[in-house]
């Protein structure tokens, strides 16, 4: 309470000690007008508001409460307000919700990563700034390591790791790779195998660090491949999980022979025509699936002759058959049926099923055999 009497004091000179405690008291379950809250917290924050809170976050930076409540109302000051989220990185709160996460409590380095995960998704352009920045990627990726026994810390830490994936930078994932991360993030996964969204973060982060040839090796080596087919198991009706898992196989396998064969051999083919048999409904799922399946056989004999009996074919043909109009899955399907055609009997079976008249009818697209 000491803290929010300190807050309240700054802001009582400009009369917002009573709109401060209201949003910083806000739960969004709060039957509150959401237009009236709307214009209250843009007000307090046109008025100097987040000023004040950002100041508190550079000079009191040793004091846990209040850095936790000034994050706690950044947070809710921002919340379904564009303007607010605009203001707060102007303020360069962002890089100082970052900076305070270092030798915080858990209580606080988790409310630092709530505001902060809420701001960034709400910019795309701080995204983009975040992906490419090492002093950004350091930290976060320190809390995924330090934090072995907390579920909540290591969930929302790898979930802004996944931010620093997504943007791509080869030098900032190949170094994460190179410091046995693929490693850590696994370890999590196997602490915290019933937690959903901790499992779909983990797979965002291995789905962008796989598109570097250094991390698709080293993801092999560690163990990354298999895991990712267990949990795409383990999570086969969750949409989001199962899509995240198949990019991760498909990038993984991407012009990679040692990865082709051994996801074939840990029965990675059968797991993805089983995501897309469960998820024949889903556009993306169908997508992915087809793109993966791709990918496995690309120049790879191993994977050819098996996607051929594993029932690949029969995979492609009705993902076509059910999004006749997408034209992703149908050029993702045809491509992943020529890679099949390789194979003599794969061919023969193709023609025995008439499916070449099956493609075009679906979306009217030539292919030559």
């Amino acid at each position: 309470m000491r803290s929010r009497g300190f807050l309240l004091t700054l802001l009582a000179e400009r009369a917002l000690g009573d709109s401060f405690r209201l949003v910083v008291s806000w739960r969004s379950a709060d039957r509150v007008d959401i237009y009236c809250l709307g214009f209250l917290v843009f007000s307090i924050a046109a008025a100097g508001g987040l000023r004040i809170l950002a100041e508190v976050l550079k000079v009191h930076g040793d004091s846990q409460a209040l850095v936790r409540t000034s994050a706690h109302a950044i947070r809710n000051l921002t919340l379904n307000c564009p303007e607010n989220v605009l203001l707060s990185k102007q303020l360069g709160i962002p890089k100082l919700l970052l900076l305070r996460t270092s030798g915080a409590s858990e209580a606080t380095r988790i409310q630092l990563l709530l505001t902060l995960g809420h701001i960034t998704r709400c910019d795309e352009e701080l995204q983009k700034q975040f992906g490419n920045d090492v002093d950004y990627c350091v930290p976060i990726a320190k809390i995924v390591k330090d934090a072995p026994d907390s579920e909540k810390l290591s969930e929302l830490s790898v979930e802004m790791l996944s931010v620093v994936a997504n943007g791509r930078n080869e030098e900032i994932l190949n170094m994460l790779g190179e410091s046995a991360f693929i490693s850590v993030l696994l370890k999590r996964q196997d602490q915290f195998s019933d937690n959903v969204n901790l499992n779909y973060q983990v797979c965002k982060v291995l789905r962008g660090m796989a598109f570097t040839r250094v991390n698709r090796e080293l993801l092999r080596r560690q163990g990354g491949i298999g895991k990712t087919i267990e949990v795409m198991h383990n999570f086969s009706h969750e949409v989001d999980v199962v899509e995240q898992c198949l990019c991760v196989l498909s990038n993984a396998c991407y012009r990679s022979v040692e990865n082709q064969e051994c996801l074939g051999k840990s029965s990675g083919i059968q797991e993805t025509l089983r995501a897309m048999e469960i998820h024949r409904d889903k556009v993306q799922i169908q997508d992915r699936g087809c793109r993966a399946l791709r990918n496995f056989a690309d120049s790879c004999e191993y994977n050819i002759r098996l996607e051929g009996t594993a029932g690949a074919v029969e995979g492609l043909v009705l993902a076509m058959l059910s999004f006749p109009e997408s034209q992703e899955v149908n050029e993702q399907a045809v491509a992943a049926l020529l890679n099949i055609t390789k194979h003599e009997k794969n061919f023969l079976v193709m023609v025995e099923k008439d499916v070449v008249d099956i493609v075009r009818k679906a979306r009217q697209v030539r292919i030559f055999f």
